[in-house]
């Protein structure tokens, strides 16, 4: 009642009643006599509930107690016809008003017994208690109780004794008083740390330190990874232990009562490989645990629902039972060094359990797995049995039965609901490049590595000092850089060697712009409120004049559900006491019964009202969707780091709901009760739901029972900002955050308890419609004449700072009314329009006729809607096509380049294919049209001809030889340059075929073509004939021709001179031509002349001269 949180513990009983005041309807408190009358009606009016038959009789009161700050609380002893419950009681507490606030419930149902009338004496039971100790007792205290017995679920009628033995120990029996039988026997005396040893999975003793308590021996050790044994209480202590449990068995402790046999080979191993990866990171990077300050480290063996699997969930390490290929888990230390490593990347750089992040996640422990266990670069060879023999393989990231990525190359592009983007695919690619800087560079010949000793310190900084939540590979190599810098200098070898090892994975250090979420346009329409008090719902304007209670029937202490649309403002709330569905519209004034067949809880509805998220009063792990259509139930869970990803166990409920803005993400609040030797541990988490695929990302994990999280609200114009309440069940103090979830920044924004009291008080905040504040929920204490505590609703302004920080302004907080409210929800009187498209350009690709063996083709992806996408997979079908790009985030207005590759070997003609691109857009799959004509190709045939030798080379493409022919397809139209380089000692003595000539050759393929080239050897030259110089005729002009032998390409020089020496030489005319025809020359002079032979580069070493005809026409001299 009164909007309460119910829980049902494992008797079927209520062990826990929470709200304002879960009394309501109950006589009026007053003074103290008044506020315990109230506490016993509220058990009367709650038996059937309660499961007790007579609560006056059977919840006698035991104790009273009435703090400083207002509040009582009532202590209630059960019993049944006058004997007590052993261990069982309940209580009531009210706060200072007289309203109770919470009810604990320890009780059990009423027993079933007939009689309680003891059979066997107190005296004789102590004596019965004696003999099964074994020892004399000196002093005993004996108490006729009812006892349950939890493992039989039965109720006894039983003597309670506490006993001291002679030998100074402590015991506590309980003897059944009917039949005389033991029904348990314990020591209630801790002895201390204890030396043990046992069998471990591969049935090799291990030794390890247990804790002793008389009759057993447990897998729990107080000395590590702090020893602060003397700070045992009995059942922990503040810090510190290794805790082991076993998840099948209720997770108990487990056990052994004699030190050096009857362990369970599962915590004996898993305990040893968490001593030796724990003094990993102590001894070499001086670490303590995993949190680095000496915190528990919890492991559970046995874990039900993982079987084959392992993982680390936030709070704990998870091993389950074998299920092939995966046996013997908790026995692999790199294993158990990989889980241990995941806590520790939460417990500094928290990279984001998804994508490029994700990826180094799932790296950096399996980097950090290989250091622990360093004989080889392999993860898992000790508990998988698949065709491989290991999971996967830091040097060679393809080895492996699921192969892996080893370049940025073959980065494998994953929706979020897919192996929550690809960590445990893509983590091999920075895998490599860790082996590389430690082993590989040198190993094959890349360059310089420096070892597992200094790699391992560069990681580690670069993990706890340089990551941060949302890092990708670059910011990777980025912060390794850094760190072998701090650690060994910016021109080292050792930061050359990191810079060497990234480029060898494509991870290139090149200038790089992060791309950053935009917000959404505000609405426009003025702000409103919504919030309930007493019941009633109310609404105020931006004027600040309230409207309400609109409603009929009293409404539950809870967040209503409020929406804007074109017949105004509807708000969806729940009914006190019978849990209904009921809407108000205020245009009308109308409160319409919407569903009275469910028992309602929470609620939220998106912005444009197409889907309400709703669970019920019934504590289940659901989250319930309707979208008008159909109802989508939502299984809660725990995202992990097992490649499956969910851990589902000990979610109770989930609570407060709220969609982002454009109603695609639901973030609520909920509960987890760890059930240990301890007791149940209750921790409030925050998850972010999917809709559309049902994927969960929990931004804030590890929280513990003492700081606790909830009541979340998304930002009203983005999906990535969200406020929380944080309160710490310790100090009680309390606060309202605000988290950029892009970056990972917290910003404190108020605290809702303006006294300062550390009351846990709550702020249940709202995002005003422009995301320039948040509408909290307030508590103050007002005298007048009495006092009493208000709670009032303020505005609290919202600043962004330069690193994205967002963070409130308490200084310039405002009350919002000054009527008193609680659950507030801001919303503006608007409707949101989103605009969620995406346009390729150009809209198909069209590589047109294709004579290449590679060619690209690149589409820019336009983001042209009002709103940011998130572009997730790209695939390309077709022969020959494979693509390049870099999908994510598309905010508005943006654009992303994907590449299209066309691979032209082998294929001709026509060819078509189908670019694929899948977002969040409305239309969530484009679809683009690829098309080519592949050119034909023809066969080109060189020889090569003569008795000297040489080499044939061609542009484009690369020629075939076989002896001294070669070959090359080449597509039509294409024009092959063939050069031709003659070998030492040889010469190139021409062209024929397709092209002559002594250059360069050019063949234009528009068919098969075939063309040789003449190689000679030295000393092939031609001696020409004689040389016939006719007498030049009347202008001076006259040929000038000589005789020739031999075949090829022989080049001719002839010079002129006027001295019969050849002393002033020139030459005259260089050519293949046999003659050459001078004119110009002058009448009267004489002319001497000569002519030497060159062939393939060989010149002929003698001159044949001549004389030239007088100047004088008609004259002819004698030619020699």
């Amino acid at each position: 009642k009164g909007g309460a949180a119910l829980a049902i513990g494992p008797a079927g009983v209520p062990s826990r009643i929470a709200g304002s005041d879960v009394g309501a309807g109950l006589p009026e408190a007053g003074d103290k006599d008044g506020k315990r009358h109230r506490a016993r009606s509220f058990l009367r009016e709650n038996r059937e509930l309660l499961r007790i038959t007579d609560p006056d009789a059977e919840l006698p009161l035991r104790r009273e107690e009435h703090d400083s700050l207002g509040k009582s609380h009532y202590r209630f002893q059960q019993s049944y016809r006058g004997v007590p419950v052993y261990g069982r009681e309940s209580l009531v507490h009210l706060d200072a008003d007289g309203n109770i606030y919470l009810f604990q419930g320890h009780h059990l149902p009423t027993p079933d017994l007939v009689d309680v009338t003891p059979a066997v004496t107190g005296d004789r039971a102590e004596a019965i208690c004696a003999a099964d100790i074994g020892r004399a007792v000196t002093a005993a205290t004996v108490e006729l109780v009812i006892y349950y017995h939890e493992p039989a679920a039965a109720f006894h009628l039983a003597w309670h004794i506490d006993a001291v033995a002679d030998d100074g120990n402590s015991w506590r029996c309980f003897v059944d008083a009917g039949s005389g039988a033991v029904i348990a026997r314990y020591s209630t005396v801790m002895d201390g740390i204890a030396p043990v040893s046992g069998l471990d999975l591969d049935g090799v003793r291990r030794s390890f330190t247990a804790w002793y308590d008389g009759s057993y021996y447990y897998c729990y050790d107080v000395t590590r990874p702090v020893d602060d044994s003397a700070a045992w209480t009995g059942t922990s202590t503040a810090r510190g232990d290794i805790q082991i449990y076993d998840g099948a068995n209720g997770a108990a402790v487990p056990k052994s009562p004699v030190p050096t046999s009857g362990w369970d080979p599962a915590a004996v191993s898993v305990i040893s490989n968490l001593y030796t990866t724990l003094d990993y990171y102590q001894q070499t990077h001086q670490r303590s645990g995993i949190d680095g300050y000496g915190g528990h480290v919890t492991a559970f063996i046995h874990q039900p629902g993982a079987a084959g699997n392992a993982y680390w969930n936030g709070s704990y390490l998870a091993f389950g039972n074998d299920q092939s290929p995966l046996v013997k888990l908790p026995g692999a230390l790199d294993i158990v060094a990989h889980e241990v490593a995941h806590g520790v990347t939460q417990y500094s750089a928290d990279l984001e359990y998804q994508n490029q992040s994700g990826a180094l996640n799932e790296s950096m422990s399996d980097v950090f797995a290989a250091m622990v266990d360093r004989d080889d670069w392999l993860i898992g060879e000790d508990a998988y049995t698949g065709p491989a023999g290991h999971l996967r393989d830091l040097r060679d990231p393809h080895n492996a039965d699921a192969p892996q990525p080893a370049t940025m190359a073959e980065y494998v592009y994953l929706p979020i609901s897919q192996d929550h983007g690809g960590v445990h695919i893509n983590s091999g690619i920075p895998n490599r490049a860790a082996y590389l800087v430690a082993d590989g560079l040198g190993v094959e010949g890349l360059g310089t590595s420096i070892g597992r000793v200094k790699t391992e310190r560069i990681w580690y900084r670069a993990l706890t000092q340089y990551l941060s939540k949302y890092s990708d590979f670059l910011h990777a190599r980025w912060a390794t850089e850094q760190a072998a810098s701090d650690l060994y200098g910016p021109a080292s070898p050792e930061r050359t060697a990191v810079q060497a090892a990234w480029s060898a994975v494509g991870v290139n250090d090149v200038s790089s712009t992060t791309v950053a979420p935009t917000s959404a346009d505000p609405v426009v329409g003025e702000d409103r409120l919504v919030y309930v008090w007493n019941g009633g719902i109310f609404e105020q304007n931006a004027l600040g004049t309230v409207s309400g209670p609109y409603n009929y029937y009293p409404a539950t202490n809870a967040r209503p559900a409020v929406y804007y649309g074109t017949q105004g403002l509807l708000i969806l709330y729940v009914t006190e006491g019978t849990y209904d569905l009921r809407a108000i519209r205020t245009g009308t004034w109308e409160d319409v019964l919407i569903d009275n067949t469910e028992y309602w809880w929470s609620l939220a509805v998106s912005q444009d009202g197409e889907f309400l998220a709703y669970t019920r009063l019934t504590e289940e792990p659901y989250i319930h969707i309707d979208d008008g259509q159909r109802v989508y139930t939502y299984t809660l869970y725990n995202p992990t780091t097992s490649s499956g990803g969910t851990d589902t166990s000990y979610i109770a409920f989930a609570d407060v709901l709220s969609f982002d803005y454009r109603g695609r993400h639901l973030i609520y609040d909920y509960l987890i009760r760890i059930p240990t030797s301890l007791g149940i541990q209750e921790i409030w988490r925050i998850g972010i739901l999917d809709r559309r695929d049902g994927s969960i990302v929990v931004p804030f994990t590890g929280t513990d029972p003492v700081q606790q999280i909830g009541n979340p609200s998304f930002a009203a114009n983005n999906d990535y900002v969200f406020a929380f309440d944080y309160w710490d069940t310790a100090t009680q103090q309390s606060a309202v955050f605000a988290h950029n979830m892009r970056n990972g920044r917290i910003g404190l924004v108020f605290n809702p308890d303006l006294d300062g009291l550390n009351r846990m008080e709550w702020g249940r905040p709202s995002f005003r419609g422009d995301d320039g504040a948040l509408a909290v929920q307030t508590a103050a204490t007002v005298c007048q004449g009495s006092c009493t505590v208000q709670r009032r609703i303020v505005s609290v302004p919202l600043v962004v700072t330069g690193d994205d920080t967002w963070q409130g302004d308490p200084g310039a907080a405002t009350y919002l009314s000054t009527f008193q409210g609680q659950y507030p929800v801001a919303c503006r009187a608007g409707m949101r329009t989103i605009t969620a498209s995406l346009a390729p350009s150009p809209a198909t690709v069209s590589f047109g006729n294709v004579a290449a063996d590679r060619v690209s083709k690149t589409v820019a992806l336009v983001n042209t809607g009002n709103v940011d996408l998130f572009v997730s997979h790209a695939t390309v079908t077709g022969p020959g096509l494979s693509l390049s790009a870099s999908l994510g985030l598309l905010p508005r207005n943006a654009t992303m380049p994907v590449t299209v590759h066309l691979d032209t070997t082998g294929l001709t003609g026509a060819k078509t294919g189908t670019l694929t691109i899948t977002s969040d857009a409305g239309t969530p799959t484009l679809t683009i049209p690829v098309s080519a004509n592949i050119l034909p190709h023809y066969r080109l045939t060189v020889s090569k001809s003569g008795t000297g030798s040489g080499t044939v080379t061609s542009s484009p493409g690369t020629l075939t030889w076989s002896d001294t022919t070669g070959t090359g397809d080449f597509f039509s139209s294409t024009t092959v340059r063939l050069t031709a380089v003659a070998d030492a000692g040889s010469a190139f003595d021409g062209w024929s075929g397709a092209c002559t000539g002594l250059g360069t050759c050019q063949v234009y393929m528009t068919a098969a073509k075939q063309v040789t080239a003449t190689f000679i050897p030295p000393g092939q030259v031609v001696t020409p004939g004689s040389l016939t110089v006719p007498a030049a005729d009347s202008d001076g002009s006259y040929l000038v021709s000589w005789g020739a032998s031999g075949t090829g390409y022989v080049t001719y020089v002839l010079e002129q001179a006027t001295s019969a020496d050849f002393s002033d030489a020139v030459p005259v005319y260089t050519g293949m031509a046999l003659s050459a025809s001078l004119s110009g020359r002058s009448l009267g002079a004489v002319y001497y002349y000569r002519v030497k032979a060159t062939k393939g580069g060989f010149v002929d070493s003698s001159w044949r001269t001549g004389a030239a005809g007088c100047a004088v026409p008609g004259t002819a001299l004698a030619t020699p």
